[in-house]
């Protein structure tokens, strides 16, 4: 997959997550009983954002393991013989 196609992929995904939470949120906590529509905006967006923060610092230490594996590997490969 190319990137510009995971990064919109990922930004639909992240688009339609907090309008799905704010609909949530706005059935739980109904701007006539608790707080304003911004009030419930704000936490539909900050939920997003630490869910999307957790995800990236996931992605970063897999991707880090795998890298640390990859260059153990590499050091105790054979090395292939040079005769030529």
């Amino acid at each position: 997959m190319r990137l510009s196609t995971a990064v919109g992929l990922a930004m639909l995904a992240g688009v339609v997550l907090a309008g799905v939470g704010e609909w949530i949120l706005f059935a739980a906590f109904h701007p006539q009983r608790r707080g304003t529509s911004v009030d419930v905006t704000k936490l539909a967006l900050t939920v997003v954002g630490g869910v999307g923060g957790v995800v990236a610092l996931v992605i970063a230490y897999r991707v880090s393991a795998i890298s640390s594996r990859a260059d153990s590997w590499k050091g105790s490969a054979p090395r292939p013989s040079s005769s030529a």
